[in-house]
């Protein structure tokens, strides 16, 4: 539901991976993580390094030392060695009902009950329940029954504490900050994603002439590697210029099945009541002789290759539709971005006049050719 309004309904270009927190911070708390941008770009989920988790923090890097390493910090450690509060401490009491509880629920098969941790642990999630009763994470004590965390360790379980930097504000009560605490995002995972989304937004490419050939040439400006990774992450359907022309011709009207593997080509429209299919072609991929094209500095001759066989396909496949019956209207994607573009709405006037008029086999909409480069 979420994805179909991200894409369908706001036009977003839409990636989700789940990803655990176990790398970063010492509790395990796994989250989807959805990112979205109205501009296609190269960003892509499939070079996002995760830290090896087996390497991670253990819950000793954020317990209090309680050995008078750190100043006391009231109300949460108290006295020279800043030693945590006894109010953390679990009265006899609520020991008692938790254990039994567990016990209860242990007969019967469940996998109910507290957790109890010490500092070679990795910890449960923390959660917005966690004031209640602090069941999911509890530290053992020596000769003490378990305690609950402080929510100064609360903080530098979800990374809002540094090493090195100011301890994070903790303005409210133990109770608010538990709730907050647990309905939080862990911070280290949020920062790694932010500059992961930096580098996969590609900077503008300038161009200048190959010295030997002559070809207009895109300067890159990242590694050959990382280049090669994002090209890959490019996706070939459900682009925004095809969802921009599905939305367009369905409140014209038409009603279409999208990317039919029983023709050839799978094209990414199809209209059987008029017997006609739109191909939206993408100006680099396709060879499109416009301002969005231009030869690639490295790996000219893969690119050559690469790029003359897209025609070629291309050419085959409008000839095996027009031969199977079907008109073809191909939509470039000069015609919606760039320099080139033109109004949305003159180019979906277009399609569909063609689409319901013209008997002309095949149709092209292309930009403006004061923009060709």
């Amino acid at each position: 539901m979420i994805h179909d309004a991200l894409t369908r309904e706001l036009d977003y270009q839409v990636h989700w991976k789940v990803i655990d927190a176990r790398s970063w911070v010492p509790q395990h708390r796994e989250r989807i993580f959805i990112i979205g941008f109205r501009e296609r770009n190269n960003f892509s989920f499939d070079d996002f390094v995760i830290p090896d988790p087996f390497r991670g923090p253990l819950l000793g890097s954020i317990l209090h030392p309680e050995d008078g390493s750190e100043p006391a910090e009231k109300p949460y450690t108290e006295k020279a060695e800043a030693r945590v509060s006894r109010k953390y401490t679990l009265s006899d009491h609520l020991w008692e009902y938790l254990r039994d509880y567990a016990d209860k629920h242990r007969a019967k098969g469940n996998g109910f009950g507290f957790g109890l941790f010490g500092p070679d642990d990795v910890a449960r999630t923390l959660s917005a329940r966690y004031y209640k009763d602090g069941s999911e994470i509890l530290i053992r004590q020596r000769r003490r029954n378990p305690r609950r965390l402080t929510p100064r360790e609360c903080a530098r379980l979800m990374g809002f504490d540094k090493a090195g930097e100011s301890p994070f504000i903790i303005p409210v009560s133990d109770t608010r900050a538990y709730k907050q605490f647990g309905n939080a995002v862990v911070v280290p995972v949020v920062e790694a994603l932010a500059r992961h989304m930096a580098n996969g937004l590609t900077p503008p490419t300038q161009t200048k002439p190959h010295p030997r050939c002559g070809w207009r040439s895109m300067a890159d400006v990242v590694e050959p590697a990382v280049r090669s990774r994002m090209m890959a992450g490019i996706r070939s359907v459900n682009t925004r210029p095809e969802i921009a022309v599905r939305h367009g011709l369905h409140r014209y009207g038409f009603r279409y099945r999208l990317h039919s593997r029983r023709l050839p080509g799978k094209p990414d429209i199809v209209l059987p009541r008029h017997r006609s299919v739109v191909l939206i072609h993408g100006c680099f991929w396709h060879g499109h002789n416009c301002h969005l094209f231009r030869w690639p500095a490295s790996r000219r001759d893969f690119w050559k290759q690469k790029i003359t066989g897209n025609r070629i396909h291309d050419t085959n496949v409008l000839a095996a539709l027009s031969t199977a019956g079907w008109r073809v209207l191909v939509i470039w994607e000069c015609a919606l971005k760039g320099r080139a573009r033109k109004p949305l709405d003159a180019v979906l006037a277009e399609a569909a006049a063609w689409i319901r008029t013209t008997k002309s086999p095949t149709h092209e909409i292309r930009g403006l050719p004061d923009g060709r480069g």
